[in-house]
């Protein structure tokens, strides 16, 4: 055969797929990044679902590895909808980082420690401590982000999109994007993106540049390998 011959081309392309596709699957960085291609979350996707103590109800953004569930997850994103006081469900072995997003106030007890939290201030914690919430304003909605030690770490940004601005974000790190308020629109270097409204996210791999722009605020969680954002 010669050297272009379809059937030569055609084998040696599925080679390159098949060997691609064995490294991604021996890489435990290839299941953390996730797809080299954004994946659009709508709002009404989102699953929803009890807390784990059974005191009310969480929107499940994304976790992975897909398909985990509460006990084994590597990382974990959500929105819970708190509507009277009372203890938070424990995730030991868990780093844990809230915000208020709906609502104005609460306030959280962490291991006796008190914490009079206002919308758009996070706050980190051990997610298997001994922690309650206390409403002083009525109703809130808080973004949830946990990782699981050893396995995953992240940071959790807040930025504001405002009217003929934009916002460049490093690409060191998967992220997932999170609209709170507002409407956002995430364009990447190929013309890719989306616009988000109100609770819909977007996960954006790591390595593809992704400017944010529009009039809202926007959640902006950087994804790491435990091991890559523990070393010096």
């Amino acid at each position: 055969m010669t050297d272009n011959d379809p059937a030569t081309d055609s084998a040696a392309d599925a080679a390159s797929d098949a060997a691609t596709a064995a490294a991604a699957a021996t890489d435990p960085a290839a299941d953390a990044a996730g797809s080299s291609t954004p994946e659009l979350l709508r709002a009404d996707q989102h699953r929803r679902m009890p807390w784990r103590n059974g005191g009310g109800i969480t929107y499940e953004v994304a976790s992975r590895p897909v398909g985990s569930g509460l006990d084994d997850f590597d990382w974990r994103i959500s929105f819970a909808e708190i509507t009277e006081d009372g203890p938070f469900s424990a995730f030991g072995e868990v780093e844990r980082t809230i915000v208020i997003v709906e609502g104005t106030s609460m306030r959280l007890t962490v291991d006796g420690e008190v914490h009079d939290l206002q919308r758009y201030e996070p706050l980190r914690f051990d997610g298997g401590s001994a922690s309650s919430g206390q409403l002083t304003a009525g109703p809130v909605t808080d973004l949830n982000v946990m990782t699981r030690r050893g396995r995953a770490a992240a940071e959790l940004e807040l930025v504001q999109a405002e009217p003929g601005g934009s916002v460049n974000l490093d690409a060191t790190a998967q992220l997932v994007l999170v609209a709170l308020a507002g409407q956002i629109v995430v364009a990447g270097e190929h013309g890719d993106g989306a616009t988000l409204q109100r609770r819909d996210a977007i996960l954006w791999p790591k390595g593809r540049a992704v400017t944010v722009a529009g009039t809202g605020m926007l959640a902006v969680i950087r994804l790491r390998d435990a091991v890559l954002a523990s070393s010096p």
